[in-house]
């Protein structure tokens, strides 16, 4: 999944002022949360919302937007390169670590997932969260924190400097 929404948005980043992430087991509730996170973006100038999953709520983005001048920085909008686990958690360290992303509560935009009760566990869930993919990706992910992650968080921040300027 990650190798796909990383190549489409590095294509088209430079065409939009934010790209969005959301699964195909999400469901927006709230009325104009498009809009709320295009908002809150512009607040912020450089960054990262995600609203309320119902599932993790604020302790993980499982859907997001960012500004596009992240992805153009990384060529990627997924951090870690990581084929489906712990994307969401390297949007979250580096959104945390640049001091750039925001958590709206009230826009809520509902993961159904067989971990919450809301979806079947069928072959597909089996697939993606199969043990063999959770150690591969956390293997991808901590490989990231050591080697890259500083040099991610180190590019944002400048652009959020610029950002700040303007």
């Amino acid at each position: 999944m990650v190798a796909k929404l990383d190549a489409v948005a590095a294509s088209v980043a430079s065409d939009y002022f934010a790209l969005g992430f959301m699964g195909d087991d999400h469901l927006p509730r709230t009325n104009g949360w498009a809009q709320r996170y295009v908002d809150a973006l512009r607040e912020l100038g450089t960054g990262i919302v995600y609203g309320n999953d119902l599932l993790q709520g604020e302790r993980l983005c499982t859907q997001w937007t960012m500004t596009s001048d992240i992805v153009r920085a990384l060529g990627r909008m997924v951090p870690a390169p990581v084929d489906h686990l712990y994307s969401d958690n390297s949007v979250m360290v580096l959104g945390d670590h640049a001091r750039c992303i925001c958590y709206l509560p009230d826009v809520v935009v509902q993961h159904c997932h067989p971990f919450g009760g809301t979806a079947e566990l069928d072959d597909q869930y089996r697939r993606v969260n199969a043990p063999e993919q959770y150690k591969r990706d956390k293997a991808s992910y901590r490989g990231w924190t050591r080697a890259q992650m500083a040099k991610d968080v180190a590019k944002v921040r400048q652009l959020r400097e610029v950002s700040c300027q303007t």
